[in-house]
């Protein structure tokens, strides 16, 4: 095979942090590289230099073994390398359409537009590869499926010769994971070069040919797929004195179930919610909910069937057409978001970037919006900062958050965001919790003590709204599951007697209600 891309030696440093160090790695034409690593251990970093969007403090990069400098990311795409960003880079209130027509290469030389005839390739595009998104809706109204489909149009619309995409299935649901799995092989098979990221070994290794591992920075192993093991690569990626509590033991699931059926007033009652469709959000209808002390409940569904609808409508950032929301015995339902953490709710919401954390601010900041809109911490409406930096260090050090409190949020990678909102959220031990996808972009220690974390506020009387498209994870936590599809609750299924195929059988309406 012919070499595709290869970097020498690639180091870069951000304050206070080495995110790479000397590294070297290649992929060739045809080959399909998985990359995995812990969070932070430089992976993004990596691939953002290779495809021009971070220059190399030092280091050499070649493509098809000529040494090349990339002056951005256009530069790169102009010798065949795109990266699907982990966070999309489209316009939200731009028409698919218009996304695609911007950077398009193959545009007038004289800097006209020519929609038809990019709409007519796009089509063809779509057509080849199964893809099915409407062009003329703005990115804000597709769903996150959809929207990743624009990024790798982007690709396919100009040809590339090597692909990289980091994180890609962490945003999609079976179906959606298994067609971008077909379709990377299918590169592969056309002599395009892959690099895929991602923390879900069974995805890397049924499609890889070679995984390399990174650790803290450096690269730790480059090995042929069939050399790898699910335990090897696990043991790679942790150093030998990992905290051995962030790992949960395989038990019997039925010894760890917490008080399910308990005769309690709920902690969080839903009660005849419906809500109006508005933008992304599919609409409610009649929802009925109830979640105990003690008690987990897991919300599984086909992405887009109303489960970020209900995150919102909980959390009081949208208003619902009819029904009743209580907390604690008290009806919240036309209370605005504060006042519901007031009463006890805590919310790890999916949109880490822009509702769970604010970019523009510190990760300190991050770490104490919670505790500033409740008063903790503040004294006579001055953040009490010293205090704060002295309990922030403690959740840096808890979570594992590779970042300083003075980093910017929006500088930290995706799994290291979301730990910085597990760590303000979870640390309060809130007496409801709804969780929606807390494990999205963790590495595998990141998920174990997440799910530990989840299992110890259970014990400790917190009720839990777990909304997963992890259905192994629902099935491992739940103590009763409910299915949504097109919004409403269409089955349930006591968490001891759960199975996968029960609930996606649910989820795809092949169960007669």
């Amino acid at each position: 095979m012919r070499e595709a891309v290869r970097g020498r030696h690639l180091t870069k440093a951000y304050p206070g942090i080495v995110a790479t160090d000397q590294v070297s790695v290649h992929v060739e034409a045809g080959e399909v590289l998985g990359l995995i690593g812990e969070n932070g251990a430089g992976k993004t970093t990596l691939v953002r230099m290779l495809a021009g969007l971070e220059r190399p403090d030092t280091g050499q990069i070649l493509v098809r073994g000529r040494p090349v400098t990339f002056d951005g990311p256009a530069a790169a795409r102009k010798l065949g390398i795109g990266m699907v960003l982990q966070h999309f880079s489209v316009v939200p209130t731009l028409t698919g359409l218009e996304n695609l027509m911007l950077g398009d290469r193959s545009g007038s030389q004289v800097g006209l537009l020519r929609p038809m005839e990019t709409r007519s390739r796009l089509l063809e595009l779509q057509e080849t590869h199964g893809f099915q998104i409407a062009l003329d809706k703005t990115v804000s109204e597709l769903t996150v499926g959809e929207q990743q489909q624009l990024e790798i149009l982007k690709c396919l619309r100009d040809d590339l010769d090597v692909i990289i995409l980091d994180e890609p299935t962490s945003v999609l649901n079976t179906d959606e994971i298994r067609s971008l799995l077909d379709l990377v092989s299918g590169w592969a098979s056309e002599n395009k070069a892959v690099i895929l990221i991602s923390h879900k070994l069974d995805e890397l290794i049924a499609v890889s040919d070679r995984i390399v591992v990174m650790r803290q920075g450096r690269l730790v192993a480059d090995r042929p797929t069939s050399a790898m093991t699910p335990s090897i690569i696990g043991e790679l990626m942790v150093s030998n004195d990992a905290d051995p509590s962030l790992l949960v033991d395989e038990k019997d699931r039925e010894s760890d179930l917490g008080s399910a059926g308990v005769t309690s007033t709920p902690s969080l009652r839903i009660s005849k919610l419906s809500v109006a469709a508005c933008g992304v959000r599919r609409s409610l209808h009649d929802l009925n909910l109830a979640v105990h002390p003690g008690q987990i409940i897991g919300v599984a569904g086909i992405e887009g069937n109303g489960q970020r609808t209900l995150v919102d409508a909980v959390l009081g950032l949208i208003r619902p057409e009819k029904g009743r929301i209580e907390l604690l015995g008290k009806d919240v339902t036309d209370w605005p978001p504060g006042e519901r953490l007031r009463q006890g709710l805590s919310v790890i919401h999916e949109d880490r970037r822009t509702v769970a954390g604010v970019p523009e601010l510190l990760v300190l900041e991050n770490l104490m919006l919670r505790r500033i809109v409740l008063g903790h911490g503040v004294r006579r409406g001055i953040v009490q900062w010293a205090a704060a930096r002295n309990r922030c260090r403690g959740l840096l050090r808890e979570f594992a958050i590779k970042a300083r409190l003075d980093n910017r949020y929006s500088t930290l990678s995706g799994g290291n965001q979301q730990r910085v909102v597990l760590a303000r959220e979870l640390s309060e031990d809130p007496a409801v919790l709804v969780a929606a996808h807390p494990t999205q972009g963790l590495d595998i220690s990141g998920v174990e003590y997440v799910l530990t974390q989840l299992k110890g506020l259970r014990q400790r009387g917190s009720a839990i709204l777990l909304i997963s498209s992890d259905l192994d994870e629902i099935v491992r936590l739940a103590d009763h599951i409910v299915v949504m599809r097109r919004g409403e609750i269409v089955g349930e299924i006591t968490g001891g007697s759960a199975t996968k195929s029960a609930i996606a059988s649910l989820m795809v309406g092949s169960v007669s209600q």
